[in-house]
């Protein structure tokens, strides 16, 4: 198993770079930001920053998109950055869902998303492409190898994100999620055919202590998911697991603007149930079981989303205890 780590990109930037410092020193593999420029810094200057302070563990957003930044800048940006990081670069991607939203735009459409994955690919990995018919070369770039994972929920989405990219990101922690979401991505909308299947991260929120002390921090995430689950029952014919629906009762409409913080008066239905079933929160041995059940059913990576008022405390626990006994 692999772990994790997602941070909102907050200022001040210098206590971004400071975490993941904390979190490379603890043994996870991976640091990620948010990205979403109308509710947070942009992340793409303080990786940079981040590359220059560590020297191990892998950095990247989680997740960009097609919709605020064309592919070919996305490409530019992630080749220069291996260049600084010595090839230590990683991009999670979706079709955009909050930052679009607050400036009256839609998400990208699945040809979008498609094409825009393997554009930036092919210009960060070979450095040339194909755009509208036109062959475009990043003359400069020597080529890097680029571990992409996708986001989604939807069939079509999770089609195009087995096809094209390396691993899925399960957007919670409950195993019906996981499950649908695996189903979903055996579903190819590509040709050719990909041969296997992509690796699987769970990303969660994560909080060590009490069950209430973790409900009352990480709440905020269920309406996120809901709003993604809502989304897929207006769009898609099949059944839905009860697991995922039930959490569609005596929801709100969603903030987009309050995306990711605990104060998010969209959270006030939240059961701790619920907040239990879709995070991770409880004791270290709590969240031991629990991932060596996401391990059991083939998941990889487990990405702990760090937004509470306990961050400290959680990386020491994963560090010292969680990591070591999850390897």
């Amino acid at each position: 198993m692999k772990f994790a780590a997602t941070f909102l990109t907050d200022p001040p930037s210098d206590v971004l770079v400071s975490r993941a410092k904390e979190v490379e020193a603890a043994g996870f593999d991976y640091v990620f930001l948010n990205e979403a420029q109308t509710l947070f810094m942009d992340p793409w200057p303080v990786f940079a920053q981040m590359a220059a302070a560590t020297d191990r563990i892998s950095i990247g957003p989680c997740v960009t998109n097609p919709t605020l930044r064309d592919p070919v800048v996305t490409a530019a940006l992630l080749a220069t950055l291996d260049e600084m990081s010595h090839g230590r670069m990683v991009c999670g991607i979706g079709r955009g869902d909050a930052a679009p939203r607050t400036l009256g735009r839609k998400p990208a459409t699945v040809r979008q998303f498609d094409d825009a994955i393997r554009i930036i690919r092919d210009l960060v990995v070979s450095g040339s492409t194909v755009i509208d018919g036109h062959d475009v070369t990043m003359r400069w770039n020597p080529g890097w190898a680029l571990e992409m994972w996708g986001a989604g929920y939807g069939p079509r989405t999770l089609g195009v994100v087995a096809a094209r990219c390396d691993g899925v990101i399960v957007q919670g922690a409950a195993l019906d999620l996981l499950e649908l979401t695996n189903r979903f991505s055996e579903v190819s909308t590509t040709d050719p055919v990909p041969q296997g299947s992509p690796a699987v991260m769970v990303a969660a929120p994560a909080h060590v202590g009490s069950v209430d002390a973790g409900h009352a921090q990480l709440r905020w995430f269920v309406p996120s998911v809901a709003n993604h689950i809502a989304a897929l029952a207006a769009s898609y014919d099949g059944p839905l697991p009860l697991g995922l629906t039930s959490i569609l009762e005596d929801r709100t409409e969603y903030d987009y603007q309050a995306k990711g913080r605990k104060d998010n008066r969209g959270a006030d239905y939240v059961t701790a149930d619920m907040t239990k079933t879709f995070t991770f929160v409880g004791s270290a041995a709590d969240h031991i079981a629990k991932i060596g059940d996401l391990a059991d059913r083939g998941v990889d990576v487990v990405n702990l989303y760090l937004h509470h008022d306990d961050v400290t405390a959680t990386i020491a626990a994963y560090g010292d205890v969680i990591i070591p006994a999850c390897r």
